[in-house]
């Protein structure tokens, strides 16, 4: 996550103020380091202090699908979804 926070930066600063940033990804994160893991939500909540943001994952605490809300300024974190099997994908809970 070293070489990549300033380009995530740099896209968050691209997104004109009016519109929230989402960022999405699923199983891509299963293969991210731990530390860069937590590298990218420290990063993620930064962004969020200043801009609304929406970052729905998985794989990074756990299986399950999360989203986590960021409106000015506050955090709203939510377990929307759980992961049965690869071939089932995510159901809801």
């Amino acid at each position: 996550m070293q070489q990549s926070s300033p380009l995530y930066e740099h896209l968050a600063i691209e997104i004109p103020k009016k519109d929230a940033v989402c960022h999405f990804h699923t199983h891509a994160a299963s293969h991210i380091p731990e530390e860069s893991k937590r590298e990218l939500q420290t990063k993620v909540k930064e962004i969020g202090k200043n801009r609304d943001m929406f970052h729905l994952y998985n794989n990074i605490r756990d299986r399950k699908l999360h989203l986590d809300c960021f409106i000015n300024g506050k955090e709203e974190c939510y377990v929307i979804g759980k992961q049965m099997d690869m071939e089932n994908g995510l159901i809801g809970i």
